[in-house]
Order: structure tokens, then C-alpha cells, then sequence
């Protein structure tokens, strides 16, 4: 799902950020495995590229529930995270 992500299908890139939405609070499972972690935050960093704000509502709501449960992973996502989330100030 989320290493297909294509903003130029604004439907399925919808659909594909409130799954991460609704999925987010599972992911700690997932990121025990780097492999998982990248293709996660990956997705969301190509979510926050959108212009449409409902994809992008819903990617900073995931984002953040992401940031909260796995924080400890985040070291490696840093530079990107402050990059994307600046542009939002």
C-alpha cells in the first residue's frame, strides 16, 4: 500500500492516508524490523508531498501517533521529519 503511493491518483492517495491513519497505532509491531520502519515512514514522507489537505491531515494525524509509539526509532527520520513538518509552519 504504502510503497505505492501516487498523489497524481488523489482518490487512492486518500484512501491510502486514512488507512496509515487507521493503521498507525499498530505499528510498533512493525518497526522491530528496519525493513518495515523505512517503508512506513517512506509512505508518510511521500504523503506529506500531496497538496491536498485532507491526505494531509490525515498523514500528520498518523504521523504523530507513529512519533508517539515508536519514538525511539525516529533517530534515523529526524532531518526528514523536521524538513516536512517545517513546511507546515
Amino acid at each position: 500500500m504504502l510503497s505505492n503511493v501516487d498523489c497524481t491518483n488523489l482518490d487512492l492517495t486518500r484512501i491510502v492516508a486514512k488507512s496509515i491513519q487507521k493503521l498507525s497505532p499498530s505499528t510498533p509491531s512493525n518497526f522491530k524490523y528496519q525493513e518495515q520502519q523505512q517503508m512506513i515512514m517512506n509512505g508518510v514522507f511521500s504523503l506529506l508531498q500531496s497538496q491536498d489537505n485532507e491526505v494531509l491531515n490525515s498523514t500528520m494525524e498518523a504521523l504523530i501517533k507513529i512519533v508517539e509509539l515508536n519514538y525511539e526509532f525516529m533517530q534515523p527520520y529526524l532531518n526528514n521529519l523536521f524538513q516536512m513538518t517545517n513546511a507546515f509552519m
